[in-house]
């Protein structure tokens, strides 16, 4: 059985996040995408909507760079080809490469600046194998 019968990147789902968020100015969400090293790359896939006219960031960060993100940084070094920034609503599909990737829901001053109010974000995430291996 294949769980993504008309998408042939992608074969079984392997996580999947999904619900509704509220993030303060300033606040973050996170949830781990480890890619084993013997895996043939999973396949992330995110849905992002938010709740009028407020952008919010959807990053992907290696390991290392989380870590020093999530003790204060906001300079740090996000993956480009796995985040969105400044979205209002936003998908991807990709591969990842092998590693360890940590996805941020990001109201923060990283990259797009927070609004003055909260922000309510619905959102779907997911991992699955990849349809070629």
């Amino acid at each position: 059985m294949d769980d993504y019968l008309t998408d042939a990147r992608r074969a079984f789902k392997d996580f999947r996040a999904e619900g509704i968020q509220t993030l303060q100015p300033g606040e973050f969400s996170a949830i781990a995408l480890t890619n084993s090293p013997q895996a043939s790359g999973k396949v992330l896939h995110y849905d992002i909507a938010v709740e009028g006219d407020t952008s919010v960031d959807c990053l992907v960060f290696e390991r290392e760079a989380y870590d020093a993100y999530e003790d204060g940084a906001r300079d740090v070094p996000f993956v480009p080809e796995y985040s969105r920034t400044g979205v209002s609503e936003t998908t991807l599909i990709r591969t990842l490469d092998r590693g360890e990737y940590i996805f941020s829901l990001d109201y923060t001053e990283q990259v797009t600046a927070p609004g003055e109010e909260s922000v309510t974000v619905t959102r779907l995430l997911e991992l699955s194998e990849s349809a070629g291996g």
